[in-house]
C-alpha cells in the first residue's frame, strides 16, 4: 500500500481521508496544499469532523443544497469540493461517491414565462433590494448594471434616466415613470434623498454585481416552486423585451426602450418571437396538406 494510505474500515472518517490527501500533497511540495486545507475545512464545516466515510450520492446532494442556499458561492465551491472528496476517497482506497451535477440557470440563459415571472416577483419581499431591482428591470427592460447604477438624481419628475456604459461612452435614454414604477422607486428611495444617493442599497451599500442577490433569488425560487432555481436577473431584460415584441409593440419602439444602437440589433435578437404561436399553427396547417401519416402507407 502507498505510504500514508488509509485502508477501508468501519471507523474511517471523512476528516481522516481529507487530511491524508492534504498531507500527501504537502509532502510532494505542492503549492496548493494550503488552499486544499482551507477547502477541507469548509467541507468539514458542513459534514462535521466525525462524518464516516465513504460518502454517498445523498451526501453530495445535501452538500449541493447547502452551497446553493447558504453560501455566496456561484457553484465553484461545490465543484471543487466534489473533486477533492472523490480524489480523497480514491487515494484512501474507498469507492468515490457519484457527484450530482450542479444545475442552476444564470447569466440570462433561461427566460421564465409570465406566470413564473409573476410568481418569482411575488416571492420577493416588497421593499427589498432584490424586489426593487427585479421590478425595475421588468418595467424598463433595463440592464442589470444600469439599474444598479441608478441614483436619486436620475428620477426627474415623470422621467427615469437610464445610463449604459460602453467603454468611455455613456448613452442616456429616458424612460417614462408609470404609477407602478413610481411605487417601486418609493419603496426603496426615501423622500428628499440627495441626488448622489444610489436607488438600490444592499446592507447600506450599493451592490456591485449580480452575485449580491444570488442567495436571495435562490430562496425566492424555492418559495415560488421554480425548478431549477433562478440564480440571476439578466433574463428579466430579455423577458421584458420579448413580451413587448409578442404583444405587438412596434419594433422601433422596442429598440428605443432596449437602448439598441440600431433596429437591426433588436430584430436580430427579438423579432423572431413575433407571431410565434401563429407561425406554429401555419406550420401545422402546411403539414395537414400532406395528410395523416399512419406509419404504413404514407411513411417513406
Amino acid at each position: 500500500a502507498r505510504a500514508g494510505m488509509i485502508l477501508p474500515g468501519p471507523r474511517v472518517s471523512l476528516k481522516a481521508i481529507l487530511d491524508t490527501y492534504a498531507d500527501e500533497l504537502e509532502a510532494q511540495g505542492g503549492s496548493d496544499a494550503p488552499r486544499l486545507r482551507r477547502l477541507n475545512a469548509r467541507i468539514l464545516g458542513f459534514f462535521g469532523e466525525h462524518k464516516p466515510a465513504p460518502l454517498g450520492k445523498d451526501d453530495l446532494l445535501a452538500l449541493r443544497k447547502w452551497v446553493l442556499s447558504d453560501t455566496s458561492s456561484v457553484g465553484d465551491l461545490y465543484r471543487r469540493a466534489c473533486v477533492v472528496i472523490r480524489t480523497a476517497h480514491r487515494r484512501a482506497g474507498l469507492p468515490p461517491p457519484d457527484a450530482p451535477p450542479l444545475r442552476i440557470e444564470r447569466r440570462g440563459r433561461r427566460v421564465l414565462g409570465p406566470e413564473e415571472t409573476r410568481a418569482l416577483l411575488a416571492a420577493l419581499p416588497w421593499g427589498s433590494p432584490e424586489r426593487a431591482v427585479a421590478e425595475i428591470m421588468v418595467l424598463t427592460a433595463g440592464r442589470l448594471r444600469e439599474v444598479l447604477r441608478l441614483r436619486a438624481g436620475d428620477v426627474e419628475g415623470a422621467i427615469l434616466r437610464m445610463r449604459s456604459f460602453k467603454g468611455k461612452e455613456v448613452a442616456v435614454r429616458d424612460h417614462p415613470i408609470t404609477p407602478r414604477l413610481r411605487a417601486v422607486l418609493a419603496s426603496v428611495l426615501p423622500p428628499d434623498s440627495p441626488p448622489e444617493r444610489h436607488v438600490i442599497l444592499l446592507n447600506g451599500r450599493p451592490p456591485k454585481e449580480e452575485a449580491s442577490f444570488r442567495k436571495r433569488l435562490l430562496r425566492a425560487s424555492e418559495r415560488a416552486g421554480i425548478v431549477p432555481p433562478v440564480g440571476g436577473l439578466a433574463w428579466l431584460r430579455n423577458a421584458a423585451l420579448t413580451a413587448l415584441v409578442e404583444g405587438g409593440a412596434p419594433i422601433e419602439v422596442v429598440s428605443r426602450i432596449a437602448g439598441h444602437a440600431s433596429v437591426k440589433t433588436t430584430e436580430r435578437h427579438y423579432d423572431r418571437a413575433v407571431l410565434w404561436k401563429e407561425r406554429i399553427a401555419a406550420a401545422e396547417m402546411l403539414a395537414e396538406t400532406l395528410g395523416a401519416v399512419d406509419g404504413k402507407k404514407n411513411a417513406p
